[in-house]
Order: structure tokens, then C-alpha cells, then sequence
């Protein structure tokens, strides 16, 4: 029995051996089964990383080819706009040295003929002096005439008579001698041979003395010779009853001066009323330029330019408005020097005025000329180009 029992309890722990090795055997297989999924897993994650990776690799080539494309674009558009800047300040710079080529040409040939201009208001001027000394003879001789007639006993009245047909009074003389030099001073200037390019011929007008206003209460004169005196010791300004809308004018007169109010100017043709005594450092209803002595005023305001030149006795000066050129400016010549200044917006209408201080002041009105040729502000500082205001 014991024998039986211990053979049973061999048999049993053999099948307990048995049953626990079989228990290993599946531990051990589920162990391996498992170390191989995670083995897989891990295969699978390093393979998925990788393949991340590649794919973040590929994003990143892909962005810097793109922005290496953007910036080659970039550079190409940068360099085609610094192209098209290069070639339009090229044609620029030509452009504007064909400009200034043009602006000098025009600039010399304006020069030369405004030297012809000044040269021939010199002849005009010395023309118009043995003109007046010829008159002045001439009357003398036409006096001693009359009374060497007077002195006759044959019939005194039809030779007196006589000589009053072949020999118009002085005055009359006068007028028409100075008809006589605005025809043959134009065609002088006819005749003058062109140095330059062919421009229109400067047309001549013809003054007569009842253009000439001044107030009722001024003693001023202008009588047919033409000579604008003062006649007491209050300032006089004398208009000149013409109204000027187009073109260039030059006024040329001569100047006999022998006080500190006499000078030579524009005033705004909409301002009828000539004031009288003209007090010119007044601001009030002054709508006048004028050059006296040698300073500037404009609507009472003066200008003072140690530069300028002093008008004197027996001077010719020529007072010259454009209203042609943007803008419309007054400018002035002494003696056929012209001032370093002028005076640029002036009004659309205007008249020229004198003024005088006294009887001893005189101007001799030489001429009225229409030109062609404008007034150059590149000839002037622009710190001298003032403003009518």
C-alpha cells in the first residue's frame, strides 16, 4: 500500500512537472511571441520615423527651392527695373542735355539780337539828336526869315503869306519831323541785315502828346516835341494813355534829370485814377513799378541794390514789358546796360508812367517799339527776380 501510494505520488509529480513545463514552454512562447511584436512595433516606428523624416526633409527642399525661385525671380525683375531706370535716366540725361543745347542756342541768338536791338536804339538816339539839331536850325533860319521879310516894303502880305505856305509854323515843324524819324528809322530797320535766324521786324508806333495824362492838378506839360516836363515841386506821375495787353514793348526815352523824385515805370492799367502829388513810398491805391533815381519800388515797396545803376542827365533808358512769357515780367536798360533785376506777374494790362519832381525834369520820348524777343529770366539772380505782390 505504502509502496502504491508512492508510486502514485511519483506518477502525480511527474504530471506537475510535466504540467509546469508545458506552462513554461507557453510562458516562453508567449515571451518570444511578444518580443517579436515588439520588436515589429519598433521596426514599424523607426521605419515611420524615417519616413517622416524623408518627408520632412522633402517639405524643406521643396520650400527652399521655392524661395530660391522667389528670389531669382526677384533678383530678375530687379535686375530688369534697374535696367529700365538705367535706360530711362539715360534718355532723361539726353533729353535734358538736348534741352539745355536748345536753351543756350536760344539763350545766344536772343543776346545777338538784343545786342542789334541796343545797337540800333543808339543810332535811333544819335539819329534823333541831329534830327533835333537840324529842327533847331532850321527854326532859327526860318525866324530870321520872317523878320528879314518883315523888313521888306514890296507887298509884306503875300510874301508873308508865302512864307507861312512854304514854311509851317515850329510846332507843326516839330510833329512832323518826328513822323519823318519813325519812318525813316523803320526803314533803317528794315533794311538791317539779319545776323540770325529771320524773326518779324520790330514794329514802330507812332506817339502823339495827347496820349500823355496827368492829374488836373499837376502843372506838367507834353508838347509836340514830344518832351514830358514838370512844372512844380510836387511829385508828378504822367501816364502814358495807351493799354498794353500782348506782346513785348520797349519805351525808349531820353532823361534829363535834375531831381530825386524823376524815374520811369509801369502802372496796372485797371488803376484810372493818377494820383497826384504821387508820394511813391505809399502802399495805399499804388499799383505801380518804378525806378527812381537808382532803387526800385513796387506798389510803395523798395528795393535797394547798390548794383543798380543811377538814372542821370542825358541818359537813355529803356523801359521793356513781356506779356508774352509765363510769367509776364518789366525789366530795365540804362544807356543800353540792362539792370540786374526785374520784376516777374505783372498785371495782364498795363500802361507806362513818368515821373517827375520839378520844372528843371524832363523826359524826351525817343520811341515805342514792339519786339519779338521776350525777356530771359536765366539772365537775371533769382534772388533780383522780384514779385508784384
Amino acid at each position: 500500500q505504502n509502496e502504491q501510494l508512492e508510486g502514485n505520488e511519483q506518477v502525480d509529480s511527474k504530471e506537475r512537472q510535466k504540467e509546469t513545463n508545458n506552462e513554461d514552454q507557453h510562458n516562453n512562447k508567449e515571451i518570444e511571441k511578444g518580443n517579436k511584436h515588439s520588436k515589429l512595433g519598433k521596426e514599424k516606428d523607426e521605419l515611420n520615423e524615417t519616413k517622416n523624416d524623408n518627408e520632412n526633409e522633402n517639405e524643406k527642399d521643396d520650400k527652399l527651392r521655392k524661395d530660391n525661385q522667389k528670389e531669382s525671380g526677384k533678383e530678375r525683375d530687379n535686375k530688369e527695373d534697374k535696367q529700365q531706370i538705367k535706360e530711362k535716366d539715360e534718355q532723361n540725361e539726353t533729353q535734358n542735355e538736348k534741352e539745355k543745347g536748345n536753351t543756350k542756342e536760344k539763350r545766344n541768338t536772343n543776346e545777338k539780337l538784343k545786342e542789334e536791338e541796343e545797337e540800333e536804339e543808339e543810332e535811333e538816339e544819335d539819329q534823333n539828336e541831329k534830327q533835333s539839331i537840324q529842327d533847331q536850325s532850321h527854326t532859327n533860319q526860318q525866324v530870321l526869315q520872317s523878320h528879314s521879310s518883315s523888313d521888306q516894303k514890296s507887298p509884306s502880305l503875300p510874301s508873308s503869306h508865302q512864307s507861312e505856305q512854304s514854311h509851317p509854323p515850329s510846332s507843326q515843324k516839330i510833329q512832323f519831323n518826328d513822323d519823318q524819324d519813325i519812318i525813316t528809322n523803320q526803314q533803317q530797320y528794315n533794311t538791317t541785315p539779319q545776323k540770325q535766324v529771320p524773326q518779324q521786324p520790330i514794329q514802330q508806333l507812332a506817339i502823339t502828346p495827347n496820349e500823355f495824362k496827368f492829374h488836373i492838378k499837376a502843372t506838367a506839360s507834353c508838347k509836340n516835341d514830344l518832351v514830358i516836363k514838370g512844372g512844380d515841386l510836387q511829385t508828378t506821375m504822367v501816364v502814358f494813355d495807351r493799354e498794353l495787353t500782348q506782346g513785348v514793348w520797349r519805351f525808349l526815352a531820353k532823361a534829363t534829370k535834375l531831381s530825386a523824385s524823376f524815374g520811369i515805370g509801369i502802372i496796372d492799367a485797371n488803376q484810372t485814377k493818377i494820383l497826384h502829388p504821387f508820394r511813391i513810398n505809399n502802399r495805399l491805391n499804388n499799383n505801380s513799378i518804378c525806378y527812381i533815381g537808382k532803387m526800385l519800388w513796387i506798389k510803395g515797396s523798395g528795393k535797394v541794390d547798390q548794383a543798380n545803376k543811377e538814372i542821370t542827365s542825358n541818359q537813355s533808358v529803356t523801359a521793356v514789358v513781356d506779356l508774352i512769357s509765363d510769367p509776364h515780367t518789366f525789366s530795365l536798360t540804362i544807356n543800353a546796360q540792362m539792370q540786374p533785376f526785374c520784376v516777374t506777374h505783372i498785371p495782364d494790362k498795363v500802361k507806362f508812367v513818368f515821373t517827375l519832381g520839378n520844372a528843371t525834369d524832363q523826359w524826351k520820348i525817343i520811341s515805342l517799339k514792339e519786339s519779338q524777343i521776350g525777356i530771359d529770366l536765366d539772365r537775371f539772380d533769382e534772388k533780383k527776380r522780384y514779385k508784384y505782390e
